[in-house]
């Protein structure tokens, strides 16, 4: 008995052995891996000394902000009507689908912004009457040449001036949002005002011309046949007047030649007639092509000042807080573990190297001028050797 007792003493704490094992590998998984609560308190016990830096970064960013120009954006839309083949003819290609309209449209006006000679006539509008301001850059008295391609080539690269969908509305009227942005609210919106007169001029006679063309032609040949058309009829009236009586087959040959002809041209002249009417309508389809729904309107743009002040604020906490974060890591560090001495040793490696760069690139630039001093003379002396 006194035996097995003991057995079992012996045993028990073998059992309870490898629990303990467990507890303590739970444990040390534990103190390696990464806390919150502790981040969290750390932060919140240094908090004066994030969200004051914080506020000053702000505050700083908002003074900066007060220096910055107001920016103006004058915003009208208009609809401009048409059909796909139109638009996409406008562009050089055809329409795949009733979608293209809208897209087509909308480049075919993002192209006329694009070119010179628009934007020019577009500018040329400002001098038009005395009531518009000049545009920036230009003075009261007409431009020349020179000073237009300058500001035509400043409207470009800083894209001042854009147009966008707002609204596809049905395929044959697409709502369209023309932008003109600048620093002065009232010439942003005269620019405006004159980009959509030059819209609308530019696209009716870009969109009309052929069907001008077509109507021109078939009015030319219209007159040409009633003119022939005439000439048969006196030549017909004519005949029969010294030919009442008809006795020989020459005769009458000669009546049915002349019948026959004024029929012919008859028939010319009501086909082209009907043709030009449909010219007609088609030329005064295609010639109303914007219908402006809302006239140009300034509104102030910019600067964003509050979202400057609420990023400013944002990265200004995440900064400081990643700071005070390293700081303490830092100040917890091991000399005792060798992993954490040589990354102590290599930071500070790198902040010797980051330190000493700029010293560095000076003593090159200092070390490299008497080369390039001396380089120079040497050109200019040969340049004066060759003018003697």
């Amino acid at each position: 008995m006194t035996t097995g007792d003991s057995g079992n003493r012996k045993v028990e704490p073998a059992s309870r052995a490898a629990p303990a094992i467990e507890q303590d590998s739970i444990h040390d998984y534990d103190d390696e891996s990464i806390e919150v609560l502790p981040v969290i308190n750390l932060l919140l016990r240094k908090r004066g000394l994030i969200l004051k830096p914080a506020a000053l970064l702000a505050l700083a960013v908002g003074l900066f902000t007060l220096t910055l120009p107001p920016a103006y954006t004058a915003t009208a839309t208009f609809i401009s009507s048409g059909s796909a083949g139109s638009a996409s003819a406008a562009l050089g290609r055809e329409a795949d689908a009733d979608l293209s309209l809208v897209a087509g449209l909308t480049e075919y006006y993002q192209a006329l912004l694009q070119s010179d000679e628009f934007l020019k006539s577009a500018l040329k509008r400002q001098y038009s009457n005395g009531v518009n301001k000049p545009p920036a850059g230009l003075g009261a008295a007409p431009p020349d040449e020179q000073a237009l391609e300058a500001l035509v080539g400043s409207l470009k690269a800083e894209k001042r001036i854009s147009i966008e969908k707002a609204k596809a509305s049905s395929l044959l009227a697409t709502i369209l949002m023309l932008k003109v942005s600048g620093r002065d609210p009232e010439l942003a919106r005269q620019m405006a005002s004159n980009v959509l007169a030059e819209l609308s001029a530019y696209g009716g006679d870009a969109r009309t011309q052929k069907a001008i063309k077509d109507r021109d032609f078939i009015q030319d040949r219209l007159n040409e046949t009633a003119a022939r058309l005439r000439s048969d009829e006196a030549a017909l009236a004519h005949f029969s007047m010294r030919n009442r009586k008809i006795v020989t087959p020459d005769l009458e040959n000669e009546k049915t030649r002349l019948q026959r002809s004024v029929s012919v041209q008859e028939g010319i002249f009501l086909d082209l007639g009907k043709e030009l009417e449909a010219a007609k309508i088609k030329v005064q389809e295609n010639s109303s092509v914007l219908q402006v729904l809302e006239q140009p309107v300034s509104l102030k743009t910019g600067p964003k000042r509050r979202l400057y002040l609420m990023l400013a604020f944002f990265f200004g906490l995440l900064f400081f807080s990643a700071r005070i974060i390293v700081r303490d890591w830092w100040s917890r560090l091991d000399d005792s573990n060798i992993q954490e001495r040589e990354l102590v040793q290599h930071l500070m490696e790198i902040r010797e190297e980051s330190l000493g760069a700029p010293r560095s690139i000076v003593q090159y630039v200092l070390s490299a001028a008497p080369t390039v001093v001396s380089r120079i003379q040497a050109y200019r002396r040969r340049l004066r050797s060759r003018r003697a």
